[in-house]
């Protein structure tokens, strides 16, 4: 299953992390939220990031 989730902390920092994507397809997943939210301050990726069939996930900071 493909999905966003987002996460809204307490000091102002949002969590944008896309479950089941390949590659490219994380950031293609999340890049509308990013626009959204303005400047992203940090972006990391998961091992599973370069896998083909395993949970993959992207996640971006913004405050």
């Amino acid at each position: 299953m493909k999905e966003v989730i987002m996460l809204f902390k307490a000091d102002g920092t949002v969590i944008v992390e896309a479950v089941g994507y390949n590659g490219d397809g994380c950031e293609a997943a999340t890049e509308p939220y990013e626009k959204g939210l303005g400047h992203v301050e940090e972006r990391s990726y998961k091992k599973e990031y370069h896998g083909k069939n395993t949970r993959n996930q992207a996640m971006i900071k913004n405050k």
